[in-house]
């Protein structure tokens, strides 16, 4: 008799980590300028690095000492900003924001097949080590253009703002299931990873009114 269990949130994949410290360091480089009074930009690079010492973890209510370093969660090893500001007119606006990062890190998960006492087989999904693999890097392009109208008694402000103008998948997280593509055998049965998206292309509008004093 084999059992597979394929629930997307299985309860054996989950760990604790007991940190006893950590650090950050980085470098981070800036420049800005306007060419002219209606165009300005800045832009930014990083170099970061976070790391987290474990002194123990918990799996299913029990303790196991672990000395060990590893990547801090939101660890990023590069980050780039760029962002330009174009102003045609004192009532135009458009500005253009693109950014990229390392992907934060992750842990991976394992498929096994095991055998039980009384002669059952079933799988098991495990974790790698913890925090050892990255998720593909992030980039993407915000762009917004402002329109101001003077009324009576103030302005009223207009945007049109669109998030990820090209569209680009950044991927947040993995669900992880077991495909066993229709075979009855186990041995045909692999661990497979499904990509779970940030937010892709979304366009907006707002409005806002200012009053004079």
């Amino acid at each position: 008799m084999t059992t597979s269990r394929s629930s997307r949130n299985w309860p054996g994949d989950r760990i604790r980590l007991d940190l006893a410290g950590g650090h950050a360091r980085g470098l981070e480089l800036y420049a800005r300028g306007e060419t002219s009074p209606r165009l300005s930009w800045w832009a930014s690079y990083a170099l970061a690095e976070v790391r987290d010492k474990i002194r123990s973890f918990g799996i299913d209510g029990q303790i196991f000492p672990f000395e060990d370093e590893i990547a801090g969660r939101y660890d990023q090893r590069h980050t780039i900003y760029a962002d330009v500001s174009l102003r045609p007119t004192p009532k135009w606006q458009l500005n253009m924001a693109w950014q990229y990062r390392t992907g934060w890190p992750y842990t991976n998960r394992l498929l096994h097949l095991r055998t039980a006492a009384d002669g059952s087989r079933y799988f098991a999904i495990e974790l790698d080590d913890p925090l050892a693999e990255d998720y593909p890097a992030v980039h993407l392009l915000d762009a917004r253009l402002n329109r101001t109208f003077r009324v009576a008694g103030g302005r009223l402000h207009a945007l049109f703002e669109v998030t990820n103008v090209y569209d680009h998948g950044n991927v947040s997280n993995y669900v992880f299931f077991i495909d066993c593509r229709g075979s009855p055998n186990p041995e045909d049965c692999r661990l497979h990873k499904e990509e779970d998206l940030w937010l892709g292309l979304l366009p907006s509008l707002g409005l806002s009114w200012t009053w004079d004093l």
